[in-house]
């Protein structure tokens, strides 16, 4: 199921990373976010990501388009995973 939004709300994406099952902190952690004008920008920990304890981290985006928000979490080093995702933002007829 696809997460609807509200234009203009802050968007919580959070990234989990395991390894055997028990979350664990990767060496690197980044977020891709690609917003629905194709503008790709790049978060990375720390710094433009949120840790909320071991091996799970988030990013609040502004979705002040409307339309998909695609992201994608990678991690690197301890854990090698990816885990790709999107939301929608639905159209308002305020601008």
């Amino acid at each position: 199921m696809i997460n609807h939004y509200h234009k203009y709300n802050k968007v919580r994406v959070k990234g989990l990373f395991y390894l055997d099952g028990v979350l664990t902190d990767p060496t690197t952690i980044s977020v891709k976010v690609l917003d629905p004008t194709g503008t790709e920008t790049t978060y990375t920990y720390p710094g433009g990501l949120s840790k909320s304890g071991t091996g799970s981290y988030y990013k609040e985006i502004s979705s002040n388009e409307d339309g998909e928000y695609h992201y994608l979490w990678l991690g690197t080093g301890t854990v090698e995973a990816a885990d790709e995702n999107y939301y929608i933002i639905d159209h308002s007829k305020f601008s």
